[in-house]
């Protein structure tokens, strides 16, 4: 079994020298190579036959189910909203970007993009899609926990973090009876490099700005600092 291993991955190295991280981070050798190379291909690159993006969705719903199933028997007396919450903070772009870096996806993934972390996140998601269409779902479940998860992600914090700074504002903007307002200032850039900039206003007072590469992302930069100004000054 070693020797055809050994003869499995030099065949495999061959073709693809540079997917030699590839292997450590799977822990096995692909056999459907094109998958993997999908999976491993951005759509900023020009003139490539597929990119990520469908293995990216595929992935994504495989990621959400592992973890909804996880946090079901890691926390047996917990409510729903809870693990609902804890899922959501798990299955974020900044917790998938974290564990992609950490596994050093973003050496070995194919793209023409400056400053966008999310891509490497995306293409975690892709990678566990490919994982799924090859070996199955029990497999992927215990890569994700086992490989991906446990080594690089404390759960139990993760839990008592804030999962959204936005939803707390607007909370505490409803129960206060004061208005909060997002405004996007300007966005510029190509699609999967644009920036945008965003103005909260708390009573129709400007109170900061921020930027993000998404909307979403600038809000809670801004409802971050706004929040902890407001709660903790």
């Amino acid at each position: 079994m070693r020797i055809g291993f050994i003869i499995q991955r030099f065949l495999f190295l061959k073709k693809f020298p540079h997917h030699r991280l590839l292997i450590h981070i799977l822990g096995f050798i692909p056999k459907k190579t094109a998958l993997f190379e999908e999976a491993l291909t951005h759509k900023s690159i020009k003139n490539c036959v597929s990119h990520n993006e469908r293995l990216e969705y595929l992935g994504d719903a495989i990621f959400g189910m592992v973890i909804a199933d996880y946090l079901y028997t890691l926390f047996p007396n917990e409510k729903e909203g809870f693990l609902t919450q804890t899922r959501s903070k798990i299955v974020s772009r900044k917790t998938l970007n974290k564990i992609a870096l950490k596994i050093q996806l973003n050496r070995i993934l194919k793209h023409k993009v400056k400053g966008n972390q999310s891509i490497f996140g995306n293409a975690l998601e892709a990678l566990i899609g490919a994982v799924f269409l090859e070996k199955g779902y029990r497999f992927t479940a215990t890569f994700i926990i086992h490989t991906l998860i446990e080594p690089h992600i404390d759960v139990k914090t993760v839990a008592k973090q804030v999962a959204s700074y936005k939803g707390k504002l607007l909370e505490w903007g409803q129960s206060n009876k004061i208005n909060i307002e997002f405004v996007v200032k300007s966005s510029k850039g190509k699609d999967h490099e644009k920036s945008y900039e965003i103005e909260l206003f708390v009573d129709g007072k400007s109170k900061t700005i921020a930027t993000g590469t998404s909307k979403k992302k600038a809000e809670e930069r801004a409802a971050t600092k706004v929040y902890q100004d407001l709660i903790y000054s």
